[in-house]
């Protein structure tokens, strides 16, 4: 690294590495990444650093449950960090941008792509005995955005697309998409049909 001009606000040019990273957080959920690995080059006034990395982490586990790997790419310029993660083994794509100054706004967007049913009831804690007891395949999407230290009062929304499964080998589907909402500490729910065997129901 070199590091040159006022002490204020010095000029860095900076190649950052790191290896065996590793996260332990004992919040709810639990989360757990090993194996984590990142590589980046920053450059520019110390208060206005910009530049751009690569994280890999080996293996994520949630409460326990293992997620699979994550990488992700890291950038840094106009007083944002955005990542963009990718968790190959449930077909999932996230972005985000956070501001680095008060009051830490950030958004994002993330993809959840005809990933099966049973392995996210299983990182999710909510897998059967029966390992076949839930087939089908689901995709979706959410939104959100709001202010880091005021994260509760967040926008999100929830569109999940139409599913065709099984449970207990009894046929579900949901013949068109789901949407929910949450804004105002208020979370809404839009109705959809639904037939759960011979019965037909509204969520």
């Amino acid at each position: 690294a070199t590091w040159s001009g006022p002490i204020g606000d010095p000029v860095v040019d900076a190649v950052v590495t790191g290896k065996n990273l590793a996260l332990d957080h004992h919040g709810s959920p639990s989360i757990a990444a090993t194996g984590g690995a990142f590589d980046g080059v920053f450059k520019g006034p110390f208060m206005n650093l910009a530049g751009e990395g690569k994280l890999t982490v080996g293996s994520v586990a949630i409460d326990g449950r293992g997620a699979g790997t994550v990488s992700a790419d890291v950038s840094l310029s106009d007083g944002a960090l955005r990542i963009a993660a990718r968790a190959p083994s449930v077909n999932t794509n996230l972005d985000v941008s956070i501001g680095l100054d008060t009051p830490h706004s950030f958004e994002g967007h993330g993809t959840l792509v005809d990933s099966e049913i049973a392995p996210l009831l299983e990182i999710a804690g909510l897998a059967e005995a029966d390992p076949g007891a839930v087939r089908g395949r689901i995709s979706s999407s959410i939104s959100f955005k709001g202010e880091m230290p005021n994260w509760s009062a967040a926008t999100v929304t929830l569109d999940v697309a139409p599913i065709t499964a099984t449970v207990l080998d009894v046929p579900l589907a949901m013949s068109r998409g789901l949407r929910a909402s949450l804004a105002s500490r208020r979370v809404e729910l839009e109705s959809v049909p639904m037939t759960i065997g011979d019965l037909a129901v509204r969520v």
